[in-house]
């Protein structure tokens, strides 16, 4: 058996490169949600500006009577934005929190965490399941999201990233908190 002992001065630089990593790990920790609630803005942002196209789900044409209900109260901005408050609602951490995830694994339907209010959209990962909540006041979002039937037919205009559009809140979150390690590992 072969033991290696580290001279002092090995030791104390050893020790640095410790505590750089533990300061790498709980800087990711503090920074992480933050980094989570910015990429989930922009990308509803990118989706917003693209009318949907961003995820390749272009929003339909407004109907006739919406244009017309639009023009009637001087709204002549982009589809989806008459004063701004849905899309503020989605991306402005003023407005309260935008995404919370909360990991259910293995809980009984009647056990799991009661939501508390704004709307839900549900992405299911493995053996439990993650809630992706938004705080929204808009009472519209779901109708607009979704569509609805009845009583007028409507088409959905997704606003959100879901489950297949992961990549697009991932990738910045992934790329955001490699450059924070580099900047502390190599600062």
């Amino acid at each position: 058996m072969l033991t290696l002992v580290p001279r002092p001065e090995s030791q104390e630089e050893l020790n640095r490169v410790f505590e750089r990593i533990e300061s790498a790990i709980v800087k990711v920790a503090e920074e992480a949600p933050g980094a989570g609630m910015y990429a989930f803005a922009k990308a509803v942002e990118s989706i917003f500006d693209s009318e949907g196209s961003e995820i390749g789900e272009t929003w339909q044409p407004l109907s006739r009577v919406t244009e017309a209900e639009r023009a009637d109260f001087g709204y002549s901005g982009p589809m989806l934005y008459r004063e701004g408050f849905l899309r503020r609602s989605l991306t402005d951490p003023s407005m309260g929190p935008q995404t919370i995830f909360v990991w259910e694994h293995g809980l009984m339907e009647d056990e799991k965490i009661p939501h508390q209010g704004g709307n839900t959209y549900t992405v299911e990962k493995g053996q439990g399941t993650t809630h992706l909540r938004f705080a929204t006041l808009d009472d519209r979002f779901m109708a607009l999201q979704g569509g609805r039937q009845q009583p007028n037919p409507m088409p959905g205009r997704p606003m959100v990233p879901g489950d297949e559009h992961g990549k697009m809140v991932g990738q910045t979150i992934d790329n955001d908190m490699r450059k924070l390690i580099d900047e502390i590992l190599n600062g």
